[in-house]
C-alpha cells in the first residue's frame, strides 16, 4: 500500500520508529517530512500536503503526526474526501477504518510511546471497510456535507402543458430561429404569465400602486427554512389550523401540503388547500418573513392582503413531494422584472 507520512516539527519523535515499522510491513512510503525539530512547521500545511497525496492518487492512506494529534486532525478533516482521527488505542484505529473507512491516522508525539504508535499503525493499515449498507449510508451523508449539502430542486419545470391557475395566460415556447433553417444558432422566444410555475408574488399583485417584485427583499429569499409537514390538514389553513401544527420558530417557512399530489394531475386543479386571513395574520404575529406552498397560491385574497401589505415574501408553485419535513437552507431567486407583479423563480433546498 502507498502511504503518506507527514509530521509537525513537534510529531517528529514517532518519525524513525514508524517508518521503520512501514518499512518492516513491505509499504510504499510517500514522505512528506519534516524531519528536523526546527524551523517550526505548522500542522496545517503538512495536513494540507498528506490531503493532496490522498486525493491525487499518490497515497492511498495517510498517517499524520503532531503533539496532539488534535490539530492535524481537525486540519485534515477539512479537505474533501479525508476522513481522519486520533486514534489512541488499538480498538479506534481499526474500527474507524472497518466503519467509517477512515483514511487517515493522527497521532499525538506528546501522548503514545513509539511502541504504541507502532502498533496503531499497523492496526491502521490492516484494516479494510467493511462496506455494509449502514457504513455506506453514513459514508454518503458525509459526502453531502462536504458538497455542501443535498441539492433538492422544488422549482416546477416550465413547458407548454404545464399546470396554469384558471384564468391566467398559458405558456408558450417556440423556435425564432433554427439552425435548421440556416441560422447561426438557435434562438426561441418564450411567452408566459409572470405567475407561471414556481414564482414569487410582488406587493403590487393584490396591492394596487404598491411596489413590484424588484423590490422583494432577497435576504427573505434566502436562508435557513423550514418545511412543515401539514399533510393532514384537510381544510384551509386558519389560524387553528396553523396552530395544530406546533411550528418550528423560523422566518422562512414552505407549508408542505395534500397539494402536491395535485402536480401528478394532467390539469390544474382549483380544489387545492390555502392560507384563509387569520392564518395569514397567524403567521405574520409569529414573526414570519417568507411562507412558501406546493400549490399555485398561497391562500385567498384576503391572505394576500394581509401576507403582502405586511412585507411578508408569499413563494408559490413549489414542488415538495421529494422533500421530508426539516430544516434547509432556501435559496430562491425570482426574476428581476421591473414593475411586475410577479416573477417566476428557480427555487432549491439544500440540506
Amino acid at each position: 500500500m502507498r502511504v503518506a507520512v507527514a509530521f509537525d516539527h513537534r510529531g517528529i519523535e514517532l518519525r524513525e520508529r514508524l517508518l521503520a515499522e512501514l518499512e518492516t510491513l513491505g509499504h510504499e512510503i510517500v514522505d512528506l517530512g519534516t524531519d528536523a525539530p526546527s524551523p517550526r512547521v505548522d500542522y496545517p500545511d503538512k495536513a494540507r500536503e498528506l490531503a493532496h497525496a490522498l486525493t491525487s492518487g499518490a497515497a492511498e492512506r495517510g498517517i499524520l503526526v503532531c503533539s496532539s494529534g488534535v490539530g492535524a486532525a481537525i486540519a485534515a478533516c477539512k479537505f474533501a474526501g479525508i476522513r481522519a482521527c486520533v486514534c489512541h488505542d488499538v480498538y479506534t484505529a481499526h474500527q474507524g477504518v472497518e466503519h467509517d473507512d477512515m483514511n487517515v491516522l493522527c497521532l499525538g508525539s506528546e501522548i503514545v510511546g513509539k511502541e504504541l504508535a507502532a502498533e496503531l499503525a499497523r492496526t491502521f493499515l490492516a484494516a479494510s471497510f467493511d462496506g455494509g449498507e449502514r457504513y455506506r449510508r453514513r459514508l454518503d451523508k458525509i459526502g453531502e456535507i462536504e458538497r455542501g449539502g443535498r441539492v433538492h430542486d422544488v422549482s416546477v419545470p416550465i413547458r407548454p402543458d404545464m399546470h396554469v391557475y384558471r384564468g391566467n395566460p398559458g405558456v408558450r415556447l417556440e423556435r425564432h430561429e433554427s439552425i435548421a433553417d440556416g441560422a447561426h444558432a438557435n434562438i426561441s422566444r418564450l411567452e408566459l404569465g409572470v405567475h407561471s410555475g414556481t414564482h414569487v408574488d410582488g406587493a403590487l399583485h393584490f396591492i394596487d400602486g404598491a411596489s413590484g417584485t424588484e423590490e422583494l427583499p432577497l435576504d427573505a429569499l434566502l436562508g435557513r427554512a423550514e418545511v412543515v409537514d401539514a399533510s393532514n390538514i384537510d381544510g384551509h389553513l386558519d389560524e387553528a389550523a396553523l396552530a395544530s401544527l406546533a411550528l418550528p420558530v423560523a422566518e422562512r417557512l414552505l407549508l408542505k401540503t395534500k397539494n402536491s399530489a395535485l402536480w401528478e394531475l394532467p390539469e390544474f386543479s382549483h380544489d387545492f388547500i390555502r392560507l384563509t386571513g387569520s392564518g395569514a395574520r397567524y403567521l405574520i404575529e409569529r414573526g414570519t418573513r417568507l411562507v412558501g406552498i406546493d400549490y399555485l397560491s398561497i391562500g385567498d385574497e384576503e391572505a394576500h392582503k394581509e401576507l403582502l401589505g405586511s412585507g411578508v415574501v408569499a413563494v408559490e408553485g413549489l414542488d415538495l413531494r421529494g422533500v421530508e419535513p426539516g430544516s434547509y437552507e432556501l435559496i430562491c431567486l425570482p426574476l428581476r422584472l421591473e414593475g411586475s407583479d410577479g416573477a417566476p423563480a428557480r427555487t432549491i433546498l439544500v440540506r
